[in-house]
């Protein structure tokens, strides 16, 4: 299923999902967004999360008709080709887009990365998973500092977020979500947008690189 949080649309196929938010600041922008709507059914069948995980795309239009796109992936993929991996984050991905690219080009990519096979060298966490044994993991500054830096709002200021904050620690830890459970003192970390206190289960928007660790 592909879910557009502009329109709510979807398209279900198989279980899968790929949750896309689109922001478009001008009339060219709006058409590339409408061509990234069009192509839901392809990403779709291009998507390759197994049953039960889900990837997640972020566009958003900058200034003088540039666009950057985030990609979200369970876990890290095989080939990222043209898409740079953002630091000591697992499964997250970026590439930007300069005035010149197209819609198509744009679409193309999203389709390359979507669709890139993941990375199952993972036997020591499936075992750990198997054991049915849950791990309480107390989270320290520099693990929340790092988590922090991709938070750009919270459910309670941002309409696309849509994202566990807890989600956000597995790919900053690397740990096995099926087998973690995150513990940090109440109050010890507040959006950066506008300054409710996270805890792991809030739903956060994904924005790379905004950090000031000023009043954390």
């Amino acid at each position: 299923m592909i879910r557009l949080n502009k329109d709510a649309s979807e398209v279900h196929n198989g279980g899968k999902v790929v949750r896309i938010s689109l922001r478009a600041l001008s009339v060219y922008g709006k058409k590339v967004a409408s061509t990234i709507r069009a192509s839901e059914p392809d990403l779709n069948q291009r998507c390759s999360c197994p049953p039960g995980e889900s990837c997640s795309v972020e566009i958003t239009e900058l200034p003088g008709r540039r666009f950057e796109a985030i990609v979200i992936r369970p876990r890290p993929v095989a080939d990222t080709q043209e898409w740079a991996t953002i630091s000591a984050v697992s499964g997250i991905y970026r590439c930007l887009f300069d005035k010149r690219a197209t819609a198509q080009r744009i679409r193309d990519a999203l389709a390359t990365i979507v669709g890139a096979t993941l990375n199952e060298d993972k036997t020591s966490d499936q075992g750990s998973a198997s054991s049915g044994v849950l791990e309480l993991v107390l989270v320290d500054r520099e693990t929340l500092v790092q988590a922090r830096k991709l938070v750009f709002g919270c459910q309670a200021c941002s309409p696309d977020a849509g994202i566990p904050f807890d989600s956000i620690l597995d790919r900053v830890t690397g740990r096995d979500p099926a087998v973690t459970q995150y513990v940090f003192g109440e109050g010890t970390i507040k959006c950066p947008r506008c300054r409710t206190h996270l805890s792991e289960s809030t739903l956060v928007e994904f924005e790379p690189a905004r950090f000031d660790d000023s009043d954390f």
